[in-house]
């Protein structure tokens, strides 16, 4: 497999890729380049896999890993109003509260957990596509998402059976 050109074909894509999970320039071009390399030093020959699927699983598996080192980041789960279903209206204050309840209610999650409320509800992964990028299969997946959303309905005392918010 010629490398160099799977470099320049692909390098914007995969660094665009990593950006959008990390979101910092300087993390993003240390994990495209690792990405990369990781596949090179493999000394695997992918034949006619896709390449772009080899080169974004590798990634996703690398900023896993960096999640998991870095516990603080892990409970960090950025959102606007528009993930948390507020598109602005009402008071800053109320939602300051709202925001803060779901934030917390994500801390009660493991990060196994997180990562795929993350990557399902956040941002917007299938089932599969999450499976794959977690190599996780595809059951694994639905279960860690019903136990993550019972434990957030739990913390912020939402009855599952009723959707009713318990006061």
């Amino acid at each position: 497999m010629d490398w160099e050109s799977v470099w320049k074909d692909h390098w914007l894509e995969i660094y665009r890729y990593i950006y959008f999970k990390v979101g910092g320039r300087q993390e993003a071009e240390d994990l495209t380049q690792e990405t990369f390399i990781r596949l090179i030093r493999s000394g695997k020959d992918y034949g006619d896999a896709p390449i772009v699927g080899l080169l974004k699983r590798t990634a996703m598996r690398l900023i896993i890993d960096r999640w998991r080192s870095d516990k603080s980041r892990a409970r960090t789960v950025g959102m606007d109003d528009r993930v948390l279903g507020d598109e602005g209206s009402g008071n800053p204050e109320s939602r300051y509260i709202r925001n803060e309840q779901i934030r917390q209610a994500l801390d009660v999650l493991n990060d196994d957990q997180r990562l795929i409320v993350r990557l399902r509800l956040i941002q917007g992964y299938s089932v599969k596509e999450t499976a794959e990028l977690t190599g996780r299969t595809e059951t694994s997946v639905r279960t860690l998402q019903f136990r993550a959303i019972r434990s957030i309905q739990q913390a912020l005392g939402i009855q599952a059976d009723e959707g009713v918010i318990r006061t």
